[in-house]
């Protein structure tokens, strides 16, 4: 860790894992949405609809989905909020807030003129519904809070989320150094083997045939014998 004069290493380094743990926060969130609305729109079996359809009602999509949100909030206890915006009324449905000092999960539905848009915060677009898959999109985002809220899914983000939550806990800047070291003396030992190394001060990841690799290092410092047992047979 190069370090300005003047500069408490201890403070540095604090600065180094909020932003480590933020950024790892959010590709987490984002990993889980993707996956999560991926393998629930599969089921579904949307077929793309390219153009938009004579029948489409801005007014009456709205109504729609003013009764299907109202209803789904009272099933899960969800609260949702509403704004017109330049072109069209958005909704967003709030699904759990972790952390609010980093961000909240929320699904957005945005009601265009000739369109019904989808998006995951944090998290990935969906492509534009139009009238006919309607009751598609709510099928997608009821089966979404199905699988979150009744057959357990939340509770493995809120694992994730409070296993990243914790990760620096007890890191100094000299513990940090061992890590990154002692995880990079593996990777240079198995370099045929691994295609790359990216650290940061708050984890390491390596990629290995195709496969992304994440150590957290207080967990490797934790159980360092475990963890490199894993990595050595790989």
């Amino acid at each position: 860790m190069i370090v300005c004069e003047n500069e408490n290493p201890n403070e540095l380094l604090k600065m180094y894992l909020r932003e480590d743990k933020r950024n790892l926060l959010e590709i987490t969130h984002k990993l889980f949405w993707n996956s999560l609305f991926i393998d629930t729109y599969k089921l579904i079996g949307f077929n793309k609809c390219k153009s938009s359809t004579k029948d489409f009602s801005y007014y009456r999509v709205n109504e729609c989905i003013d009764h299907f949100l109202v209803e789904l909030g009272k099933k899960y206890k969800l609260k949702t909020t509403m704004q017109k915006t330049a072109s069209g009324t958005e909704y967003s449905l709030s699904l759990c807030h972790l952390n609010e000092e980093y961000f909240s999960d929320s699904i957005i539905i945005h009601i265009g003129i000739a369109a019904i848009e989808l998006r995951m915060l944090p998290g990935l677009f969906i492509e534009n519904y139009f009238l006919e898959d309607f009751e598609k999109m709510e099928q997608l985002i009821s089966d979404v809070c199905n699988e979150l809220y009744e057959n357990g899914k939340l509770s493995e983000l809120l694992y994730e989320h409070m296993r990243i939550d914790q990760s620096d806990l007890g890191l100094t800047p000299k513990t940090v150094e061992i890590a990154q070291n002692s995880i990079r003396a593996i990777y240079n030992g198995k370099a045929k083997s691994f295609c790359d190394l990216k650290q940061k001060y708050l984890y390491s990841v390596l990629y290995f045939r195709g496969k992304k690799i994440q150590i957290l290092h207080k967990e490797f410092l934790e159980m360092p014998e475990e963890v490199m047992k894993e990595l050595k047979e790989l």
